[in-house]
């Protein structure tokens, strides 16, 4: 990171001590919450337990934004959450061993258990099936700070993938509201 006053804030032994490292862990925690989490929320957990300060989180992010790793989408009443691209992650599973220490996956790890952004900013997801007539339905539900910000139902031809719809969504949540949100806001994944 640069020595100038804005870049020189990391508080704590294990923070990110350069810039690729801080991209990579940026990344390596919107995997860890399913591919996409609030940027707030993101910003606050960095700030919270010393992996950055406000201004090296910030400027990462909108050089992810600018390379194309990771995409923004602003949501009514929830705000703006970042979601890793396909580019994203597939930088994060190439260059996750080489860039982060096991002490610093360690730290993040530690402070995503404890809450992301003391609870807010995360995606919760709700997941139920049902057969009628032949037919099965997935309905997935995608939340943040308690408002819904997705619900889709796929009718599928049995309970098979029905059940491996809803466990795809379940792992990778982000990445299917990406894909819906950025479909129907005509926003191309890089």
């Amino acid at each position: 990171m640069s020595d100038d006053f804005f870049m020189n804030g990391v508080n704590m032994p294990g923070g990110a001590s350069s810039d690729d490292k801080l991209r990579m862990l940026l990344l390596y925690m919107l995997r860890m919450q399913g591919g996409a989490a609030g940027r707030s929320a993101l910003v606050n957990t960095v700030c919270k337990y010393g992996l950055a300060n406000y201004f090296e989180a910030e400027q990462t992010i909108f050089k992810l934004l600018e390379l194309g790793l990771v995409r923004e989408t602003s949501v009514e009443n929830v705000g703006k959450i970042l979601s890793l691209t396909k580019s994203g992650d597939s930088v994060e599973k190439t260059l996750r061993d080489a860039l982060l220490t096991p002490v610093l996956r360690s730290r993040a790890e530690e402070a995503l258990a404890k809450g992301l952004g003391d609870g807010d900013g995360s995606i919760e997801t709700d997941v139920s099936s049902s057969t009628a007539d032949g037919a099965s339905s997935v309905t997935m539900t995608a939340s943040q700070n308690g408002k819904r910000i997705m619900s889709l139902t796929l009718c599928v031809s049995g309970q098979d993938e029905a059940d491996a719809a809803a466990q795809r969504f379940r792992d990778s949540p982000g990445e299917l509201c990406e894909l819906v949100l950025g479909f129907f806001s005509g926003g191309e994944d890089k």
